[in-house]
C-alpha cells in the first residue's frame, strides 16, 4: 500500500492550500500567498517582478501499469553497493519506492529513482534552441534532433538489447545539433553556421564508469574521443555539462532534505510551453500544487564550480521540475526549468503515461543570460533501430 501510494498521491484528492487555488495568480503584489509553497530564491524572483506564476488545478499522470508492477515485483530487492554507485537487486521500476527521511542513504536512493523514472523506452525529440544576453539579443541558436533508447532495466522485458546489457549499456544517445547564422562558433565545437555537430553518448550501469561520448564535426568529418567532464561548461556557459547530461551520483553526496507540497511547473496542457518574463526563460504555462521530494547534492570534489544543487523531484513520475544551484560563495547562481506537457493533449503520445518535455531553461543570475530549448516535435516509444546508435550511422550522418 505504501508503494501504491508513491504513485497514486492524489487517489484522495489533490493538495490544497488556503490561499491558492485553481486561476490564482501569484505576482509582485501577491507573492505573500506562495511564500510557505515555493523555495524563497523562486519567491524573490516573483517579488522582484520577474516572472508571473498562474495556477491550474493538479494534474493526475500516475506511470504505466507494467512500470508500478515492475516495481511491486522488484523494489524491495534493490540494494546500493559501491558507496553508492551500483545498484544491485535491480531489474526494473523505481528503484527505491519507499524513501524514509531518517535513512541516511535516502537522498541517493531519490538520485537512483530520478535515473531510472519511467521516461519511455524510447525517445525522439526535434527542438530549437537559443541564448539570450542581459539584453536579450540572440547569442547563439541551433535546432537539434535527439534520440535516445534504453537497453536494460525495462518493465517489458523484451524491449531489453542482450548486446548492450552485455556490456553494461543502460542507454544510448544520438544528437545531430544544426548550426544557425547567428551561432558563436566557439560555442558549438567550432562549428560553423549550416554545418552539424554530431554526438553518441553511452551511459552505463555503474557511476565508476564515466559516460562515453564522442563528437563528429560534418565540416572536418573528425571522429573526437572526448574524455566526459561534467564540471565543464557549455553552450554559453549557462550550464555545464553535467547540467545537461545528468550527474554521475558517486561523484556526489546527496541528501532528502524534505518532502512536502509545493508550487511547481504544471503539466502543460497544450502541444507546445510558453516561456517569458525578465529574460525570456521563466515558465509561464500556469504551475500547480504537487508532492516533491526536495533533495540535495553537494559535489564531492573541491573544484566543482557548484557548492550544491537543490533539486525538486515530483513524487509520482519523480521528473525534475526546477533545480536551484548556488556557487562557491553559496549564493544562488543559476536556475534551471522543466516544462513537460500532459500525454492527453499529444496526438502521437496520447496512450503514454509519462511527462512529456516541451522545454527546458537554464537561467544565469549573475550574468542575466538565459539559454531556452523548446522542442517543436516529440515520440515517444516509436520503433527506433539500435543501428541509430553506432559509428557507422555517426560517420554517414555527418556526409
Amino acid at each position: 500500500q505504501r508503494v501504491l501510494a508513491e504513485f497514486y498521491p492524489y487517489g484522495r484528492g489533490t493538495p490544497t492550500h488556503r490561499t491558492i487555488r485553481p486561476d490564482a495568480q501569484i505576482s509582485r503584489g501577491t507573492w505573500q500567498a506562495a511564500q510557505e509553497l515555493l523555495p524563497p530564491e523562486l519567491l524573490q524572483l516573483v517579488i522582484d517582478g520577474d516572472f508571473t506564476i498562474f495556477v491550474q488545478e493538479t494534474t493526475d499522470l500516475p506511470p504505466g501499469e507494467e512500470y508500478i508492477v515492475a516495481t511491486l515485483g522488484y523494489g524491495d530487492k534493490v540494494q546500493l553497493i559501491d558507496e553508492g554507485a551500483t545498484l544491485t537487486g535491480y531489474v526494473a521500476g523505481r528503484p527505491f519506492p519507499v524513501l524514509e527521511g531518517s535513512d541516511p542513504q535516502a537522498g541517493r536512493k531519490a538520485a537512483w529513482n530520478l535515473r531510472y523514472r519511467d521516461a519511455g523506452d524510447r525517445v525522439e525529440q526535434w527542438s530549437d534552441t537559443v541564448s539570450r544576453d542581459r539584453q536579450s539579443h540572440p547569442h547563439y541558436a541551433f535546432s537539434s534532433y535527439y534520440a535516445r533508447a534504453f537497453g536494460m532495466y525495462r518493465a517489458k522485458k523484451q524491449h531489453n538489447l542482450p548486446e548492450w546489457e552485455q556490456h553494461g549499456i543502460v542507454y544510448k544517445e544520438f544528437s545531430q545539433i544544426f548550426v544557425s547564422p547567428v551561432a558563436d562558433p566557439l560555442a558549438l565545437g567550432r562549428s560553423r553556421a549550416g554545418e552539424s555537430l554530431l554526438v553518441l553518448r553511452h551511459r552505463y550501469n555503474s557511476d565508476h564508469r564515466p559516460i562515453g561520448q564522442w563528437f563528429i564535426d560534418s565540416g572536418s568529418r573528425k571522429t573526437k574521443v572526448i574524455g566526459y567532464n561534467p564540471e565543464g561548461s557549455t553552450l554559453g556557459f549557462t550550464m555545464i555539462l553535467e547540467d545537461v547530461a545528468g550527474e554521475q551520483i558517486s561523484a556526489h553526496d546527496w541528501r532528502l532534505v524534505q518532502h512536502s507540497v509545493a508550487l511547481v511547473p504544471g503539466l502543460v496542457r497544450n502541444h507546445e510551453a510558453l516561456f517569458g518574463g525578465t529574460g525570456g526563460g521563466y515558465p509561464l504555462d500556469p504551475w500547480e500544487l504537487r508532492r516533491v521530494y526536495v533533495v540535495e547534492m553537494v559535489p564531492r570534489s573541491p573544484h566543482h564550480p557548484y557548492s550544491r544543487k537543490v533539486l525538486y523531484l515530483d513524487q509520482q513520475t519523480f521528473a525534475p521540475f526546477y533545480v536551484l544551484i548556488f556557487d562557491a560563495d553559496h549564493a544562488h547562481w543559476r536556475t534551471i526549468f522543466f516544462s513537460y506537457g500532459n500525454p492527453e493533449f499529444s496526438a502521437e503520445n496520447r496512450d503514454l503515461r509519462v511527462p512529456i518535455l516541451l522545454g527546458q531553461s537554464w537561467i544565469d543570475h549573475r550574468t542575466q543570460r538565459t539559454t531556452i530549448m523548446r522542442v517543436t516535435k516529440a515520440l515517444y516509444n516509436h520503433p527506433l533501430p539500435p543501428d541509430l546508435f553506432t559509428f557507422s550511422t555517426l560517420m554517414q550522418h555527418s556526409k
